[in-house]
């Protein structure tokens, strides 16, 4: 199936009276996916199967290259996204924290 929120195929069944079609559902949800099937020997008969698609929370981890510096001193951040991390993006932010009076 090509992801879409509703679709119709027609398939073939192999010698066992079994079919295959792969779905890749395009956003998270609850999907029910139904067979039916009508012939002019055989009463109709129908079954469905609902799927839950849940959001995965990827790994995240954030490494710096020094955790004190000078003033003007080059630091650098990396950050690695755990899967799904494919064309993802990414945002990372500074902020200064307020400076102590003495």
């Amino acid at each position: 199936m090509s992801g879409k929120t509703q679709e119709t195929l027609t398939v073939k069944t192999v010698a066992s009276g079994a079919f295959t079609v792969t779905d890749l559902p395009p956003s998270t949800g609850t999907y029910t996916y139904k067979s039916s099937y009508t012939s002019a020997g055989y009463a109709p008969v129908a079954a469905s199967h609902t799927v839950k698609v849940i959001a995965v929370k990827p790994a995240l981890k954030l490494a710096v290259s020094a955790r004190s510096v000078r003033p003007g001193t080059k630091v650098t951040v990396t950050a690695t996204l755990g899967a799904p991390h494919v064309n993802r993006t990414l945002i990372i932010y500074m902020q200064a924290k307020a400076a102590r009076r003495r």
